[in-house]
């Protein structure tokens, strides 16, 4: 992408979600006074991940009150490989407790679709769908701008993934961040 928000890394406190994706490795070797907060969905994640997790894996309705940070909170809340995991019916709550702890910058990796498909996950049901996330983030927050988006194409079949940066327009001043 090329468009990204380089602004952020420079501040002290933002957050990542899973913490196992390695997204806290990489900020932190840019700058090691960054202070990384992760949600896990899975507790093998937290185990791993322990000094940046805080409190219990969670998913599904939980992820109402996942975030325990006050609004605009964070630089930053990224996202990969975990809005596939939420139901249909409660997306609309995780996207809006993101954008509740979010101050300038969302940005995720998922799979995509343009409408919502349910896939089977390793054979089982009810636990993996995808969609366009980033849409879905723009008609549900009119203050996100979609900034910069990418699909990618798997080599081996059909599948797409999506990388997606939206900005807050309420923080722009003068027209920049």
């Amino acid at each position: 992408m090329r468009a990204h928000p380089r602004s952020w890394l420079q501040r002290r406190e933002s957050t990542a979600c899973p913490a196992g994706n390695g997204f806290h490795e990489s900020v932190r070797d840019r700058n090691p006074k960054l202070r990384v907060r992760a949600r896990e969905i899975a507790s093998s994640g937290c185990k791993v991940h322990a000094s940046i997790c805080f409190g219990d894996p969670v998913s599904g309705p939980e992820f109402r009150s996942a975030i325990p940070y006050p609004d605009q909170n964070f630089d930053l809340v990224f996202t990969s490989g975990v809005l596939i995991h939420i139901a249909p019916t409660d997306v609309p709550v995780a996207l809006a407790e993101i954008h509740r702890c979010a101050k300038t910058w969302v940005w995720g990796s998922e799979y995509y679709a343009p409408r919502m498909t349910e896939v089977s996950y390793r054979g089982h049901d009810s636990l993996l769908w995808k969609t366009d996330y980033a849409q879905l983030y723009v008609e549900r927050f009119p203050d996100l701008e979609l900034v910069s988006e990418q699909r990618l194409r798997y080599l081996e079949n059909e599948n797409v993934d999506t990388m997606f940066l939206l900005r807050r327009q309420s923080n722009l001043v003068g027209g920049k961040v």
